[in-house]
């Protein structure tokens, strides 16, 4: 069996060689890492302001349903209030068609037809 002695220079230019192939593949694994790296931030920022937009819009939808509820509110209050103030209006006439004054007049014009017929 052959073997072959490597001098001091030829181990020292081997190494060399791989040292220099090793920073290289290094350099280039740090670019792409880099690279990785700002792919990721602008992703990150992608989505960061997509989020941002949607809170917007629902924020919007739900203050416009809010808005549109308490109009809805609004309304109804004020159609309860009409009916109220109707009935309100009603039993008032009811109260003066039943006031003592009232009823004495009532009851001499029916008098008066009864005396009449």
């Amino acid at each position: 069996m052959l073997v072959k002695t490597l001098t001091a220079d030829q181990v020292t230019f081997a190494s060399s060689d791989k040292y220099k192939i090793l920073v290289k593949t290094l350099t280039s694994d740090q670019e792409v890492y880099a690279s990785q790296i700002e792919s990721l931030q602008k992703s990150t920022l992608d989505l960061q302001n997509g989020l941002e937009n949607m809170k917007a819009q629902a924020l919007a939808k739900y203050q416009e349903e809010y808005c549109r509820g308490f109009r809805t509110a609004q309304l109804k209050a004020a159609f309860e209030e009409d009916g109220f103030i109707q009935q309100l209006k009603l039993l008032r006439n009811m109260q003066t068609m039943l006031s003592p004054d009232h009823v004495d007049k009532l009851a001499a014009s029916i008098r008066f037809k009864n005396n009449a017929v």
